[in-house]
């Protein structure tokens, strides 16, 4: 429930430098799942919309299946708000 909070801490996350580590620029992208649900319980459901429908545009659900289920679990929670 601390969505505010937890914005900040994805948003940190989202924009580190993984300098090509394959694992870091993994997290990386589940922070920008953390980062739009926080955003649509911070009352910018929109947003978080947008946000979660440019990752889906852009993430091979073949490669990395449990990124793609979470983008799709946010994306969900977004829209109920």
């Amino acid at each position: 429930g601390k969505y505010p909070e937890a914005l900040a801490g994805y948003t940190a996350v989202a924009g580190a430098n993984a300098n090509g580590d394959d694992a870091i620029e993994t997290y990386k992208q589940f922070a920008k799942v953390g980062q739009a649900i926080a955003t649509a319980h911070t009352g910018q459901p929109a947003d978080a919309i947008k946000a979660l429908n440019e990752l889906i545009a852009a993430t091979d659900p073949t490669r990395d299946q449990a990124l793609y289920a979470k983008i799709y679990n946010g994306l969900g929670a977004a829209h109920l708000k």
